[in-house]
């Protein structure tokens, strides 16, 4: 054992000289931040984008703080860029006038519900414009009124709309979602007035329930039966919620639902009002005909046209177009958003190419030009042809020639570990459980000291619960395992006891403060929802026939 850990010690020092070595002859200076903030809708979207941004010497930062205090932010210098739902007013315009706001992602609103009963399994709850209007104006108090009644014949007449009083959700912050809701509200019924970030919702029966942020709302309906709210397209898709379909209210006839198709088509009708004089590449795209989805609305990312370092000004260009790219587009759908048309990208796509630095630069060539000396290698960081060959493939084909001996015992003790441990695998109709930690590869790359804690408590509580239940670990590879179970029953014990025992580990405390990790609990303190790591579980039944793979 000590000869096999002497020699592996300086295998694995020796590979890190070599990994240094190319380090020092590729690693440019250290990386700076480009900070954003605003809509908690796009928050996870940005997380996501900002993670797949990497290998340049800045990195972006995006805080979800609400549309409103994320431009406010961007307007006092404190920011780089804001994301809102809620386009640039003509007051914000005016105090900064190279302030602008470019069209970067669609989504729709969604109406959301808890009715016990009413949801994806049966027939989901219908709503016309105008019942909606009437919900948030209280003229329609009850999920029993004759006007929900008429267009829910279904869920009627098997009693899931009782004589409950509607609890409604709203969003106490300055939020973009409300924006785009309170601007629908208008458009479907002149006598809805109040319209913005932040509104005054009429509370005279007292069945208000204020939340600050998208997840809250998210969270607020799966924890309160019989409420009414709303939340961004992702946001429901994300936590599985039911939303209402809108129906003709002379005819009942379902005429728009939630997707991403009915989004695109409620941008296509207004595609006009982007080029209108004054529009400042805004749009209201709510009310639309049918099949357009009638509450949809862009998140626009406001950032200062002129004036940043030409430095800071490239960079942020880059991530702009990285954002408009194939591969964001993708990780935009794969969220749930739905991607811009392609003749608003071209024109916003101008737009960012022909954004200015302090020095009044503006193309993207002499940016680089401008960067070259400072991100160009060093004489001292170059070294020639024969001293790679002596300082870096001499050493490293000796130990590549000790990694070949070493592997040959490692693998033949491995197959005859692997063949003992086939012998107790489960066998015939079993269930699989795949598990795997939700976002982690942000977490590694935000969080590099905690994150490893974090992975070894969520093994450890992994491990404890599948000896418990006479599981078997298949493999585990990165945060993610393979196991099985002998019945049912047990993987599904398995998967309900880790999802309430990861409520309980005492996670490194800036995991906690994490605004996806962060402690999420149910309206009334009724316990948490979320706390710490999000570990997803899938499981599958079938016959298995365990088999040792190569050997």
């Amino acid at each position: 054992f000590f000869r096999s850990y002497v020699m592996s010690h300086a295998i694995y020092s020796s590979l890190l000289a070599f990994l240094g070595l190319i380090g020092v002859l590729s690693t440019p200076s250290s990386a700076a931040v480009l900070e954003g903030s605003g809509s908690t809708l796009v928050q996870y979207l940005q997380h996501s984008l900002t993670t797949s941004f990497q290998g340049h010497p800045y990195s972006i930062a995006y805080s979800g703080t609400g549309s409103g205090l994320g431009k406010e932010a961007l307007l006092n210098g404190t920011v780089d860029f804001a994301c809102s739902e809620a386009p640039l007013s003509a007051t914000e315009v005016s105090v900064a006038p190279e302030v602008v706001q470019l069209p970067l992602f669609l989504s729709g609103v969604a109406v959301g519900y808890h009715l016990p009963g009413l949801g994806p399994s049966g027939a989901l709850l219908n709503l016309s414009r105008e019942i909606l209007v009437a919900i948030y104006l209280e003229r329609v108090m009850y999920w029993d009124d004759e006007a929900v009644l008429e267009l829910n014949p279904g869920a009627a007449g098997m009693g899931m709309l009782p004589h409950v009083p509607i609890t409604r959700l709203v969003r106490s912050e300055s939020s973009g979602t409300t924006s785009v809701f309170t601007a629908a509200l208008n458009a479907f019924d002149p006598q809805w007035t109040s319209v913005g970030t932040v509104v005054s919702w009429p509370n005279a029966t007292g069945n208000v329930i204020a939340v600050p942020g998208g997840n809250d709302m998210a969270v607020g309906l799966l924890c309160t039966p019989y409420s009414l709210g709303y939340v961004g397209s992702n946001t429901a898709f994300q936590y599985s919620l039911n939303a209402a379909e809108f129906v003709d209210s002379s005819t009942g006839a379902v005429d728009a639902v939630l997707s991403m198709s009915s989004i695109a088509a409620a941008a296509d009708q207004f595609l006009g009002e982007m080029s209108r004089p004054g529009s400042g590449l805004s749009a209201s795209i709510v009310n639309g005909q049918p099949p357009a989805y009638p509450i949809a609305g862009y998140t626009y990312f406001v950032y200062r046209q002129e004036g940043m370092s030409c430095e800071r000004a490239y960079w942020l260009q880059q991530y702009m177009l990285f954002m408009l790219g194939d591969t964001a587009q993708t990780i935009t759908m794969t969220l749930g958003f739905t991607p811009i048309s392609s003749s608003i990208r071209a024109v916003v796509q101008a737009k960012v190419l022909a954004m200015r630095c302090v020095d009044g630069t503006s193309s993207p060539s002499l940016l680089v030009s401008s960067l070259k000396d400072r991100y160009a290698p060093t004489p001292s960081s170059t070294i020639s042809t024969t001293q790679v060959v002596q300082k870096i493939v001499i050493p490293l084909a000796c130990v590549v020639g000790l990694l070949l001996g070493i592997l040959g015992v490692v693998v033949l003790r491995r197959i005859r570990a692997g063949r003992r441990k086939l012998a107790l695998a489960p066998k015939g109709h079993v269930a699989v459980v795949f598990t795997d930690i939700q976002d982690s590869t942000r977490l590694w790359n935000a969080y590099p000291e905690d994150f490893p804690e974090a992975l070894e408590m969520h093994n450890k509580l992994i491990r404890e619960l599948v000896l418990k239940l006479s599981g078997y670990e298949v493999k585990t590879q990165g945060d993610s395992f393979m196991l099985v179970f002998p019945t049912i029953a047990k993987a599904v014990r398995f998967a309900m006891s880790v999802q309430r025992e990861l409520l309980e580990v005492e996670w490194p405390v800036r995991l906690l403060g994490d605004e996806v990790l962060s402690p999420v609990q149910c309206p009334g303190g009724s316990g948490y929802l979320w706390r710490g790591l999000r570990v997803r579980i899938g499981i599958h039944v079938g016959e298995v026939q365990p088999e040792l793979r190569g050997g």
